[in-house]
């Protein structure tokens, strides 16, 4: 056997262990989290903590034999993120802290960015194609899973209005990588299971989100695609698109008793379901702190600790103001600036994964100023693969580009030299 044929199993073997431990962590930590609203006792997660473990012994394993990513800005970041958000852990009040509780934090802070290391990798080791069915496979496994975990709560869950849990956003972040697959029936059933999930959450956010998200992605392929398309199909297209989910979501409101539209109509109402309440009471905690936990923060979580509410902030901003402090927000918006010239960028030069990006910047945008992104590893680690996987991609096309034009100037070279 070919050395070569060798060290493509051996990627494969390893992209294959990653797609087992990666989903295993997504779903346990899914479980524990829908579970924790029906049953606070509830340990229905056992094998998260070990996941996590593994699943960062073999990212560092891979990420430290693996080439470095070029975009040092991006590792710098999330590296500083990591730093701040360890800093605010340490210093904040230690009941109920342990060695366990410390290798867990620096676990699921660490993920993330191992995952765009270990991702930007993987477009150089292994096949679009294996790359697309790992992850397809891995989504599918987890979307069933969750019907499963939601099947002893699925009246409570689709019916009351109450019970809305987030973990459903995780189907949702994994959508810009759904939108880079090349088999046409594989990325459009995806996302319409991803948005059917989404949609059934009664998460309204999430909806909008989700919606917008598709919108930008099909007008921005549109704009880069090389393909002329006359007015009159891209008409009947979107018509039958529109009329597609619109019958679903009176399908779905009809089987809920009409709870979808009820929430929509509601919005205004109650606050983005007491968001605007939730949003003034955070304001009001960060403007009592001192100076330094205005810069430094008051410790890990700690707007659901200090709250009256007993929520969290609902919004990424004012949750790492005052957990983190004014660095933490400060690194938050350099990286929602640094994805804005990436997405930017990608666009301009018309590139094939600039729809997608574009997806992942609304969906990070939005879902930041009404849930969370940047604080749950469970989000955040489904967009770092995207990003470090499209990194990896675009350099690729780059380093082609180059070795093409290498190539050209060789030619014309001996071109001269012939005539001369």
């Amino acid at each position: 056997m070919q050395k070569s044929v060798i060290v493509k199993l051996i990627h494969i073997g390893i992209f294959t262990l990653f797609i087992m431990l990666y989903f295993l962590f997504e779903e346990q930590s899914m479980v524990d989290s829908i579970m924790y609203h029906v049953d606070v006792n509830s340990n229905a997660a056992p094998f998260k903590t070990h996941s996590l473990l593994l699943l960062t012994a073999l990212l560092s394993i891979c990420c430290l034999l693996g080439r470095y990513p070029r975009n040092h800005i991006s590792i710098t970041l999330f590296i500083l993120y990591i730093i701040t958000i360890a800093f605010a852990f340490l210093h904040g009040p230690v009941d109920g802290k342990g060695i366990i509780s410390y290798v867990v934090l620096f676990c699921s802070l660490l993920v993330p960015l191992l995952i765009y290391i270990f991702s930007y990798n993987l477009a150089y080791k292994i096949s679009q194609k294996t790359f697309n069915r790992g992850i397809a496979l891995g989504i599918i496994l987890l979307v069933i899973m969750y019907a499963m975990t939601m099947k002893g709560v699925l009246i409570n869950y689709v019916l009351d209005a109450e019970f809305r849990d987030g973990t459903v956003y995780v189907l949702m972040m994994f959508l810009p990588v759904v939108m880079t697959f090349n088999k046409k029936w594989t990325r459009r059933i995806l996302i319409v299971l991803i948005s059917i999930s989404v949609l059934t959450s009664l998460k309204r956010g999430g909806f909008v989100t989700i919606l917008l998200a598709v919108i930008a992605y099909l007008l921005t392929k549109q704009q880069v695609s090389q393909k002329s398309i006359p007015l009159i199909i891209k008409i009947i297209i979107s018509l039958i698109i529109l009329i597609s989910i619109v019958c679903v979501i009176v399908y779905i409101n009809i089987q809920t008793e009409g709870k979808i539209f009820d929430r929509f109509a509601t919005a205004s109402a109650d606050g983005g379901s007491g968001r605007n309440i939730v949003y003034l009471v955070v304001l009001e905690m960060i403007g009592n702190s001192n100076l330094f936990e205005l810069l430094f923060g008051h410790g890990w979580n700690f707007v659901l600790k200090d709250s009256p509410l007993e929520l969290s902030a609902h919004n990424d901003y004012l949750e790492i103001t005052y957990d983190i402090g004014i660095f933490g927000l400060f690194f938050l918006l350099f990286l929602l600036i640094h994805l804005f010239f990436i997405t930017r960028n990608l666009y301009k030069q018309k590139s094939p994964n600039a729809p997608a990006y574009v997806a992942s910047f609304v969906i990070f945008l939005l879902t930041s100023m009404s849930s969370h992104v940047f604080l749950y590893t469970l989000n955040i680690s489904a967009l770092t693969l995207f990003w470090g996987y499209i990194a990896g991609k675009e350099k690729q096309l780059s380093e082609v580009e180059v070795e093409v034009e290498d190539h050209v100037e060789e030619v014309k070279q001996l071109l001269e030299e012939g005539t001369t």
